[in-house]
């Protein structure tokens, strides 16, 4: 924010800056489930990772976390959602749209967003690099480019 003043990404007021910054911080929980549901193709991981996500589903507000405006949170944890698309395919598993509407809805406003759409991994390049991620010591992070 101090380099690009114009756009604010994280706001100035201490409260909500501290409250984005706690949902950022709690979401390495998620991560770390999704590399165990993946990684040990344990179902019971990904129950916890839906249990977690009920708290997001919660305090996600109109379009974004931070409101109307894409912001800090938005960004940090959306890279990690993209990545619940290989679920389907890995586990035999997915988010519940009738469970988690407003991120249901979140998902779909983030990708509607130019830079997301500039930067999202194909679905098939996302599954190869996950499965090689997940097997090899040396996956190749170059896969599609």
């Amino acid at each position: 924010d101090a380099v690009y003043p114009d756009k604010k990404l994280i706001s100035t007021e201490p409260y909500e800056r501290a409250k984005q910054q706690m949902l950022v911080d709690s979401f390495q929980r998620v991560v770390a489930l999704l590399f165990k549901a993946l990684k040990f193709k344990d179902p019971e991981a990904f129950n916890e990772i839906c249990k977690i996500l009920d708290h997001y589903e919660k305090v996600v507000s109109d379009s974004f976390f931070g409101g109307s405006n894409v912001g800090f949170t938005d960004l940090m944890i959306w890279p990690w959602f993209e990545r619940f698309r290989s679920l389907k395919s890995l586990l035999n598993n997915e988010l519940d749209k009738d469970r988690f509407p407003k991120l249901t809805a979140w998902i779909k406003n983030m990708t509607l967003l130019d830079c997301v759409k500039k930067t999202s991994v194909r679905q098939d390049h996302l599954i190869v690099f996950t499965k090689q991620s997940l097997t090899s010591p040396e996956p190749d992070y170059d896969i599609g480019l």
